[in-house]
């Protein structure tokens, strides 16, 4: 019986299907592993979520205030009052006294390239809480006013009862820039305003999509959404300061 061989034409049809798959393929593929980045991200929110619950739970339910609560207190960042909570296990003493620098996963989002500490020891962090202030007022026609949780530069902070809609209150979100570190002041507590600045249009700073980020909200739900979508229609938040009744307004009816 004579044995059958591929002739050159059929060999290079054959190549050329393989080659026409792996067209196809590939970016699925891609697009797959970016999903499962992403999720990744939104598994370390959820985390942060139910550390900060437990935090609120046992500090008379104030969320963690960021850097210090008064002017003679060592300055201690809002992820580093979770620390109790999110497995690291670090006591007040050992931050106030040493500042660890310890790799925490659950502070940074797979697809970061500023995951790996730089030459000064530094750790990158992900996320950034939602800037407020204590004298948020809608009604004082100041439309900059900071309405999320927790101040940047003083001890204060929201009590988690005070937000009227737990489900829509934004309280940490993606905030990836190369000076952000854990336990640092630095890029801490961020507010919508810092996401729409012209220098964080670059790719890192949108690293699961541009203009999509993940969000964690006071209720400790955990949705990937446009920042556009963030204000629910009401004004553009690319062109608008005004926060009142969007989802980054943890503090009016």
């Amino acid at each position: 019986m004579k044995k059958s061989s591929f002739t050159l034409i059929e060999m290079l049809v054959i190549i050329a299907i393989i080659v026409i798959l792996m067209t196809i393929l590939l970016p699925s593929l891609s697009e797959s592993r970016k999903v499962s980045k992403r999720a990744v991200c939104m598994s370390n929110l959820k985390q942060i979520g139910i550390s900060t619950h437990l935090y609120i739970k046992a500090n008379n339910s104030y969320f963690p205030r960021s850097y210090r609560w008064n002017q003679d207190e060592t300055p201690i960042s809002w992820d580093d009052r979770l620390s109790p909570y999110d497995g690291r296990d670090w006591s007040y003493d050992i931050i106030k006294k040493n500042n660890p620098r310890i790799e925490a996963p659950v502070f940074v989002c797979p697809e970061t390239p500023y995951g790996n500490p730089k030459s000064n020891g530094r750790i990158h962090r992900s996320y950034a809480m939602s800037e407020g202030e204590t004298s948020a007022d809608p009604g004082n026609g100041n439309h900059v006013k900071r309405l999320g949780v927790i101040s940047a530069n003083s001890g204060w902070a929201l009590q988690a009862q005070k937000v009227p809609r737990p489900s829509e209150g934004i309280i940490v979100y993606d905030y990836n820039v190369e000076g952000n570190h854990l336990g640092s002041k630095n890029n801490a507590v961020k507010r919508a305003g810092d996401l729409k600045d012209s220098n964080k249009t670059e790719a890192n700073f949108w690293y699961h999509k541009f203009g999509f980020a993940n969000f964690l909200f006071a209720d400790g739900g955990v949705r990937y959404l446009s920042f556009e979508a963030t204000y629910k229609g009401q004004r553009s938040a690319w062109g608008s300061a005004n926060q009142t009744g969007t989802m980054w307004d943890c503090r009016f009816e």
